[in-house]
C-alpha cells in the first residue's frame, strides 16, 4: 500500500489540529477490519495499548498529534485511497485547507491567504487540495451558509498547476 503525505493548514481557529486526531483515532477501526498498517515499517494509527492510554489519559482528538509527537511515531492513518501519513510539507500528496465554519468574516482573509501560498509556490501540493470548513456545528448548519463558504473561495483564482 503506498504512503502518501498529507499536510493540514489553515485558519488559526479552525481546529486543525482536531481534524488530524479525529482521522488517526478513527483508524483503529479500519485496522482491525484490515490487519496491521505499517508505514516506512512503523506502525501507522493506533494499536490498542495506545487507545487505551489515551482514554485513560482522558486525551481529546485536539491532543492526539501531540501524543503521536511525544513518542517519535509518525502520525498517519489509513483512508479508502491508502495510507496518509501527516507531515509538514511544502509540497504534500494532498493538502487540507481549514477554515473556520463559525466566522464568515475571517473566510475571504482565509481565502486570500491560501490563493497567495499557492501562487507564490509556499504550497504546491502533487495531488489534491481539500478545502474543509470546519465548526460548522457551533453555528447554524445550512445550504446557504455553505454555498457562502464555497463562493468566497471560489470566486479567488486557487489554480496552483
Amino acid at each position: 500500500m503506498t504512503l502518501r503525505s498529507l499536510s493540514v493548514l489553515g485558519d488559526a481557529g479552525a481546529v486543525k489540529k482536531t481534524l488530524v486526531g479525529c482521522l488517526t483515532y478513527m483508524v483503529l477501526f479500519i485496522i482491525f477490519l484490515i490487519g496491521s498498517c505499517y508505514a516506512n515499517s512503523q506502525w501507522c494509527g493506533l494499536g490498542l495499548s495506545q487507545l487505551e492510554e489515551l482514554e485513560r489519559k482522558g486525551v481529546q482528538y485536539g491532543d492526539v498529534m501531540t501524543f503521536f509527537e511525544k513518542r517519535g511515531q509518525p502520525l498517519c492513518f489509513h483512508a479508502p485511497s491508502g495510507l496518509f501519513e501527516v507531515e509538514k510539507s511544502q509540497t504534500p500528496d494532498v493538502a487540507i485547507w481549514v477554515a473556520d465554519g463559525s466566522d464568515l468574516l475571517t473566510w475571504a482573509a482565509s481565502a486570500t491567504k491560501l490563493a497567495a501560498l499557492l501562487s507564490s509556490g509556499e504550497l504546491l501540493p502533487r495531488g489534491r487540495l481539500v478545502i474543509v470548513i470546519n465548526k460548522m456545528g457551533s453555528v447554524s448548519r445550512s445550504e446557504k451558509r455553505f454555498k457562502d463558504a464555497v463562493h468566497v473561495f471560489s470566486v479567488l483564482n486557487l489554480n496552483y498547476r
